[in-house]
């Protein structure tokens, strides 16, 4: 999967410049974003330079994703944020998965969720956030190698449904390879109405309609149970080590990945171990789920020193596998078997300065899971670069990882040293990686 690390040194100017909301107002380091996806990462960027937070570019990169990464990232999905906000100096755990609920499809949590996350710690205007994502679907994008890659595995699913059919593949019985422009009409519609009026997405006339398309589909959804679903704002699992605190999501997983962080770093499993992909198997069990990944990730940073980590998932590759008439949107797959037990975005944080220092996620379900703890393992236990623990060895190799560490933290008060200076971007070399910082 291509993936995308950004930092930019906007340009000063003697003249006025830019105001905020627009390219180029926020002069200096702007922080940085990673995707799994280039152009969501560009999509986050262009929000930080525009005086933007990370609440802001991670929504932003959402929306983008939702567009260029369907099959993890689509609007029936939900998923799991770790914030750190600079004023506040808290770290906060923001759960937009909808609850299981036997017999029922899956209520989308990613549009609230996004809505929540910017809604708290955001600074730009709403549509800002969601204006990209609806451009790219509406006037159609250049289909990145990750996308590409997608499709192709997707290509039988895609042909054994109409409605997938009509967005993803040609007359020819084609899916779009790398650098075709693949454009989606209705999703680009759906994604104007939550720009407009995001609410909208869960109650009246869409929710119903999306509700009936959801039920042909195969996915019955209860519109009332729209109406009423919200994400919830939790405290973190966390564990402290040496000047650091790891925080991880309110969860089993989370709870898992800590214990797994106590075990490896704080009693010094990792450092101790001979064979360390051995340790993170004993510390994370489990076995990754077959087949290509449900969930994509993303981190982002801001120049004032918040950070946000984020997973979100379809529980399954193009979740349910049908288009709900209509709406561009694939619904979720029902997740019985708790595929998503592996979304474990992590924060560190020095609560005594305080700033923090890194920000990461992953996907591949349990895989991810050990391949993030590996590489935060590789930067604070053995004082690695970031990028070379993220190529350290894995157990297994399917999970990808995005990660962001300032070594000496994020200076609230803004710095004029270059970004590379003051944190290293890294995407997955395991994915069609790319790294840049401008």
């Amino acid at each position: 999967m291509a993936a995308l690390a950004l930092a930019l040194a906007a340009c000063s100017s003697d003249n006025p410049g830019p105001q905020e909301g627009t390219l180029g107002f926020v002069p200096g380091f702007i922080g940085g974003a990673v995707s799994d996806e280039p152009r969501a990462a560009l999509a986050a960027r262009d929000v930080l330079s525009a005086g933007g937070t990370a609440a802001d570019a991670a929504a932003a990169l959402y929306f983008t994703l939702a567009v260029t990464k369907p099959a993890q990232a689509g609007l029936g999905g939900g998923g799991v944020c770790v914030v750190y906000n600079w004023r506040s100096k808290q770290v906060e755990t923001l759960n937009f998965l909808p609850p299981i609920q036997p017999g029922q499809g899956v209520i989308p949590g990613n549009t609230r969720g996004m809505l929540a996350l910017q809604a708290k710690y955001g600074r730009l205007r709403w549509e800002l956030i969601v204006n990209t994502g609806e451009r790219l679907a509406r006037l159609g994008t250049t289909t990145s190698r990750s996308t590409a890659r997608d499709l192709a595995v997707a290509a039988p699913m895609i042909a054994d449904d109409a409605g997938l059919k009509a967005v993803f593949m040609g007359s020819d019985g084609a899916v779009p390879t790398e650098g075709t422009v693949l454009s989606q009409p209705e999703l680009g519609a759906t994604l104007s109405m939550i720009r407009r009026s995001p609410q909208d997405f869960y109650t009246g006339p869409f929710a119903r309609n999306f509700a009936d398309a959801a039920t042909e589909a195969g996915q019955r959804i209860d519109p009332e149970a729209m109406r009423n679903y919200a994400p919830t704002w939790e405290t973190p699992a966390s564990t402290p080590f040496g000047f650091y605190t790891m925080y991880f999501p309110a969860s089993a997983a989370g709870t898992t990945a800590a214990n797994a962080w106590r075990t490896l770093g704080t009693e010094g499993g990792y450092r101790k171990a001979s064979d360390q992909p051995a340790a993170l198997l004993a510390a994370v069990p489990g076995q990754p789920p077959g087949g290509p990944s449900a969930e994509t990730s993303f981190a982002v940073a801001d120049r004032d020193g918040s950070m946000v980590a984020c997973t979100v998932t379809m529980n399954y590759f193009f979740g349910a596998g049908r288009m709900a008439r209509g709406t561009g949107i694939v619904p979720a797959a029902p997740d019985p078997a708790g595929r998503v037990g592996g979304l474990t975005p992590m924060l560190a944080v020095n609560p005594a300065v305080p700033r923090p220092y890194f920000a990461g996620a992953a996907s591949g379900g349990v895989a991810g899971t050990r391949g993030l703890l590996a590489s935060a393992l590789g930067v604070f236990d053995l004082g690695q670069p970031l990028d070379v623990a993220m190529a350290s060895p894995r157990p297994d190799q399917t999970g990808l990882v995005n990660g962001i560490y300032c070594p000496r933290g994020i200076n609230p008060l803004g710095s004029n040293e270059t970004p590379e200076a003051i944190c290293q971007l890294t995407a997955d070399r395991r994915g069609f990686g790319l790294a840049q910082h401008d």
